[in-house]
């Protein structure tokens, strides 16, 4: 019986090591886990700032290509409406030369 009792001391010596082994893993796991957290919560934090950066500056070009299509638009209207009145002028011209 003495034998025995050996035995089952031993075995539960090994099944509280391997319990212990177990516990360091999990521990080393969790924080590996909350360090790799800490990091992509860093580069999300960078993403956001850069996006940001990225928008800012569509914004800023965009506005400076509405302004600069705005000016050609109105020199654009302008032509046109010197050639119109240039055409009119012609046409009553021509009619008050008749």
């Amino acid at each position: 019986m003495a034998a025995l009792e050996e035995r089952i001391a031993y075995l539960e010596g090994k099944v509280e090591e391997q319990s212990r082994s177990v516990d360091g893993v999990r521990e080393a796991a969790d924080r590996r886990f909350e360090a790799l957290l800490r990091k992509l919560d860093a580069l999300d934090q960078k993403l956001d700032q850069r996006t940001f950066a990225i928008v800012r500056e569509l914004h800023e070009r965009t506005d400076t290509l509405d302004q600069k299509i705005s000016r050609q638009f109105v020199w654009l209207a302008g032509a046109q409406m010197t050639t119109l009145l240039a055409v009119a002028g012609a046409i009553v011209a021509d009619v008050l030369e008749r």
